[in-house]
């Protein structure tokens, strides 16, 4: 049996999905509900990769006391790491795990092989990413009330992505809430709002070439955050 909530929330979903891709098409789904929700420990979680998305949820979570404060953050080995990488992958998170740890968080290390599946097939960026995050978020719907996706184009974007300010909700269940979260927020806005940070520019980590703890510097990521870096007088400051 599945959640009602979830059970709705996925024809919303799918019907999006399928008006921005037309080579999908939407399934029926015959399943029974759930007659009552499951019970949660009323805890909230973010996402944590590192890069500048979510390091701002991280910090206007932890400054705006209209905001919700995080209770843990969650860190996924075999996303943006291949799962052979795992030499890389842990000179990774010895850098990252400073943070939850300097901010008083609870830090979870999850590790899926979900991109060695029929996943693989399917478009990362622009599709599938942002179910694999709902995914891991609901693996824990027993603990978090709230989880936060650290957004990616804003609200104003109608680029299609897996993860995105039109989609992410439509991962909640009746006792979990998604939010793609910061996209009231431009790329830049959010970089400064890290860059005012001395502590975590040294944890800094936007690159996706260099599969390890340090930035590439070439790839369009780090240009573009370094372009903002030297806008900022600050091109140092990132260690």
């Amino acid at each position: 049996p599945v959640d009602p909530t979830l059970l709705e929330n996925v024809k919303a979903l799918m019907a999006k999905w399928i008006s921005w891709y037309s080579y999908l098409k939407m399934p029926e789904i015959h399943v029974p509900t759930l007659q009552e929700s499951v019970p949660s420990q009323g805890r909230v979680a973010s996402f944590l990769s590192g890069g500048i998305d979510s390091f701002s949820t991280l910090l206007h979570h932890e400054t705006d006391s209209a905001l919700e404060p995080i209770d843990d953050c969650l860190t996924v080995f075999g996303f943006d790491f291949a799962l052979f990488q795992e030499e890389e992958f842990k000179a990774f998170y010895e850098n990252l795990k400073n943070v939850p740890k300097h901010f008083q968080k609870e830090h979870i290390l999850v590790k899926t092989n979900v991109r060695r599946t029929a996943w693989k097939a399917m478009d990362w960026g622009y599709l599938s990413h942002g179910a694999a995050l709902g995914t891991i978020g609901l693996i824990f719907e027993k603990r978090f009330k709230s989880v936060l996706i650290g957004s990616t184009g804003g609200e104003k974007s109608r680029n299609p992505r897996g993860s995105h300010v039109e989609t992410d909700h439509l991962m909640s269940t009746s006792q979990t809430s998604f939010t793609h979260d910061g996209a009231e927020y431009t790329r830049v806005q959010k970089t400064i709002k890290v860059f005012e940070s001395d502590f975590l520019m040294k944890h800094l980590k936007v690159c996706y070439r260099e599969k390890k703890e340090m930035n590439c510097s070439k790839c369009s990521k780090c240009l573009r955050t370094l372009a903002t870096f030297d806008i900022l007088n600050g091109l140092d400051k990132c260690k």
